[in-house]
């Protein structure tokens, strides 16, 4: 044990040496603090949690015994404050779960250690603190273990048995392995320490400067010098964040100068563990793990002094030990070290290296800054540092003609295009977008405004005829078999399929709907197929969706075989099948109307081969009828589809008869179906093919969440509560199909965390049995219970300004079903009289109620006997 002691003067120098000893020994030391009552023990934990970026306000555990602080959305920082003093002994540790905290990997702070006494891990720090002369001086007593694994506290010391003339021998040596050649010589063998026991080091040979160098550097460090320096300073300081260096020979700029460290095994570099994520289309929840590792431990760095000055993807390595990866600097040469934290604008200069696509910046930033807003002026020295370095990076071919002739690939090999890297996300069900707005304008073709803009002149008069006359028949045709033609979606995940069937008959639903990935393969193609024909011999009317991602869309050959094994597989079980997902969003794949368009390509050979399928598209998401006006223009010519289609989230952050802008639900839908009745290419009908409202409280899982929420409260969230989900989505279903809008509709999902009408937990590891139904699963029951079999008959009452609705239904048996609401909470709207004895009033969620006074927000169903 080595014993250092320090005196504070008051709360605030407490807190500063918890920062000290935090960026000392690292992130999760496990400290047993003794001092008397009042000597300071819940300031230094303040500080602790300070040092940490815990921002939640720390107060003694006395009766709680047990404290855990976090930052939320960010488990790696992760504190437990305990006060044992109300324990009687070891005996009672198994009641708060001591074993689970000390092997969490968490900082941990223990007021009273006695009474654990035996039961610390070797690696423990204590802390003794004693009052001073004055009531404010503090006196601590910290003793530290002399652990080899933990980062070291005094200097690091070269090996004297490291010498020039052994390392010379190693080089000349024909079976060393090389791992650089060149100026820079590293090679890979053993070296013996003091104590006699080998080591496996990394041995780079610096070669001597040239005169003109030397004038220039005169008084400066040599390189080997500075990378020996810079790599004392990380692995004492921060940890294991660069292999442990072992020795320096530094002769002077003159001479050759050597620096040795600790090999590390199978190390990659953030580049190559980048590339093979993108190559490999996520999932997203690595990548997010790989950049919130990254990003926390250059934080880590900077917080204690040190500027990289180089900090490329190819120069951090992550190092696979025991379940996880350590992050690793390297290439230190260019570093400088300071004795206090990295100013904002030193921190930026680092991060600007940093190459990653500007929305996964965007995360890795927040990650860099664990959850807080990043300050102004940092993010303002990002930028422009960033712009620098490409203009930098623009000209090096210019300023350096021989050595472009030399160039070499990079060893972590060749990054996609940004507009060809597609990641999917497993957690939201969805593609994430890679950058932000502005930077996805340079990839899209100007034809989005010349085709629209085109169409519009072209088609104007015959759109505004069309949404006349379909206003002029809205609620005013009969819809039989009203709630069959509500579809809800399923994951088809065979390893969910029981338990999503027996919910299916639950619900009571007849159409289920079920996305076939390209990017999952044939062999889950073939399962899912299997799952589908399962649905049709059950009696479902079962409808698919074939889903593109980059790879479908630049490979047309691939997407068309794709395609026709799907519809051999399941021609004669599905309803309809819609071609394409979100085409308007670039996530998904398609930047232009040429590639959107080559998608449907295959459709006029896919009918050719199987005539009974019914086809949808073009699959638009959300209301930009200005795209699909220009899509018209592009479309290939011998592309027909028996239906149009529309993903229409209408309005997530409320109720369906919302207005955006001038348009509410049922003018968005009359506006799509006049323009696609413009073309002879599509039928008449409207289908509804995506819908959902997001959840509050489920962050990553909710489609408007992912890929990662910035930890604390959120502004401006479009997410609503579930029971209001439930309500939107039923008023939105009577909305669109009692008019006539659309023919049918399809709900996003059955079970998902974020948005699903079931939830089966954020745990991937989740028990089925388990799953919860929320209030919109019931909603929906009692929707299929009373109106399978019934058809629409009428509008009795509609008045948009009142924004009052009552519908009217009769079931199989004549029987008279009216359902009424209002979207005016505060408005008080009578029920109008029915010509029909009310035998039962049933609400939303199918308990039977007294006749309301009035019309209720939600949706309430009179029965007539």
């Amino acid at each position: 044990m080595s014993t250092i002691t320090k005196t504070t003067t008051n709360a605030a120098e407490t807190q500063a040496l918890a920062y000290e000893l935090v960026n000392r020994i690292g992130p999760a030391p496990i400290i047993a603090l003794y001092g008397d009552l009042g000597a300071g023990k819940t300031c230094f934990v303040q500080g602790l949690a300070s040092a940490l970026g815990i921002k939640a306000a720390v107060c003694s555990p006395t009766f709680t015994i047990v404290n855990e602080y976090i930052e939320e959305g960010s488990p790696r920082k992760r504190l437990i404050h305990a006060d044992l003093y109300r324990l009687s002994g070891p005996e009672e540790l198994e009641t708060i779960g001591w074993d689970d905290y000390i092997r969490s990997g968490d900082a941990m702070a223990v007021e009273w250690p006695d009474r654990a006494e035996g039961e610390f891990p070797p690696n423990l720090i204590t802390i003794d603190i004693r009052i001073g002369d004055t009531p404010d001086e503090r006196i601590f007593n910290i003793s530290l273990p002399d652990d080899q694994d933990a980062p070291k506290q005094d200097h690091c010391i070269s090996h004297s048995t490291i010498t020039e003339e052994v390392l010379q021998k190693i080089v000349a040596d024909p079976n060393t392995k090389v791992l650089q050649g060149g100026r820079n010589l590293t090679v890979r063998a053993n070296v013996k320490l003091e104590d006699g026991t080998e080591v496996e080091a990394a041995i780079k040979r610096f070669p001597p400067r040239s005169p003109l160098r030397r004038i220039i550097e005169l008084g400066k460090q040599t390189t080997a010098a500075k990378s020996f320096r810079a790599a004392e300073h990380l692995f004492c300081k921060v940890g294991n964040v660069t292999p442990e260096p072992l020795a320096l020979i530094d002769n002077g700029p003159a001479h050759e100068g050597w620096f040795v460290s600790k090999f590390e095994q199978g190390i990659t570099t953030f580049g190559q563990e980048l590339i093979k994520l993108y190559n490999s289309m996520g999932p997203s929840s690595r990548l997010m793990e790989l950049l919130q590792l990254v990003a926390e431990k250059c934080a880590a760095m900077h917080d204690s002094g040190f500027m990289h000055r180089d900090l490329g993807n190819q120069n951090i390595m992550l190092s696979k030990r025991g379940v996880g990866n350590v992050v690793m600097f390297i290439d230190l040469n260019r570093s400088r070290s300071y004795n206090q934290p990295l100013t904002n604008k030193q921190r930026a200069r680092d991060i600007s290296r940093i190459n990653l696509p500007s929305d996964l910046l965007r995360v890795f930033i927040a990650m860099y800054w664990r959850g807080s807003e990043p300050p102004v002026d940092f993010l303002k020295w990002e930028n422009r540092y960033r712009r620098s370095y490409a203009r930098h990076c623009m000209t090096r071919d210019i300023r350096h003609p021989i050595r472009r002739l030399k160039k070499k690939p990079s060893p972590d090999g060749v990054y996609p295009s940004y507009n060809d890297i597609w990641i999917w996300d497993t957690k939201s069900e969805q593609a994430i977008p890679v950058l932000k707005s502005k930077d996805r304008r340079k990839y899209q073709s100007s034809s989005r405004v010349f085709m629209s803009l085109w169409g519009i002149i072209k088609r104007a008069k015959k759109i505004k005829q069309n949404e006349k006359f379909i206003r002029s028949i809205l609620y005013s045709q009969p819809v039989l078999n009203f709630a069959n033609r509500l579809f809800i979606s399923i994951s088809g995940d065979p390893h969910r399929f029981a338990r999503e069937q027996q919910l299916l008959s639950e619900l009571g639903c007849t159409g289920v709907h079920i996305r076939l990935y390209f990017h999952e393969g044939l062999g889950i193609l073939k399962e899912k197929c299997g799952i589908v024909q399962t649905l049709s011999s059950a009696g479902y009317k079962v409808a698919i969706t074939l889903v593109q991602n980059r790879e479908a869309v630049l490979n047309p050959e691939k997407w068309s075989e794709f395609g026709a094994q799907a519809l051999k597989e399941c021609e004669k079980h599905i309803y309809w099948v819609q071609v394409g997902q979100a085409i308007n969003r670039s996530k998904w794949g398609c930047w232009n109307y040429k590639e959107a368009a080559r998608l449907f390509e295959p459709i006029a050979e896919w009918k050719k081969a199987y005539p009974n399928v019914k086809f949808i598209g073009p699959s638009l998401i959300d209301y930009e009828w200005d795209y699909l006006v220009g899509l018209l223009e592009c479309l290939p010519k011998q592309v027909h589809f028996n239906a149009a289609c529309q993903q229409l989230y209408v309005d997530r952050r409320g109720a369906p008869e919302n207005k955006q802008g001038k348009a509410a639900a049922i003018d968005k839908l009359v506006k799509i179906r006049a323009i696609t009745n413009t073309s002879k290419q599509f039928g008449e009908q409207l289908i509804v093919s995506e819908f959902n409202w997001p959840l509050l409280g489920t962050r990553e899982w909710s489609p408007v969440g992912s890929p990662y929420v910035v930890p604390g409260v959120r502004t401006n969230d479009p997410s609503v509560t579930e029971r209001d989900a439930a309500i939107f989505a039923l008023r939105y279903v009577f909305l669109g199909l009692a008019s006539g809008a659309t023919a049918s509709m399809v709900y996003w999902s059955l079970a998902a965390h974020g948005f699903g009408l079931v939830d089966p937990g954020a745990d991937e590891e989740h028990n089925q049995q388990q799953w919860r139904k929320r209030p919109a699963f019931v909603a929906f029951s009692v929707f299929f219970t009373l109106l399978k079999d019934a058809h629409f008959i009428r509008q009795i009452q509609a008045d948009d300004s009142n924004k009052v609705w009552v519908l009217e239904f009769k079931d199989s048996n004549e029987k008279h079903i009216v359902v009424g609401w209002t979207s005016d909470a505060l408005a008080d709207r009578p029920m109008p009289k029915l010509d029909f004895e009310i035998k039962t009033v049933v609400d939303t969620f199918g308990k039977t109620i007294d006749v309301p006074g009035k019309l209720l927000t939600d949706p309430v169903y009179y029965i007539g006997k």
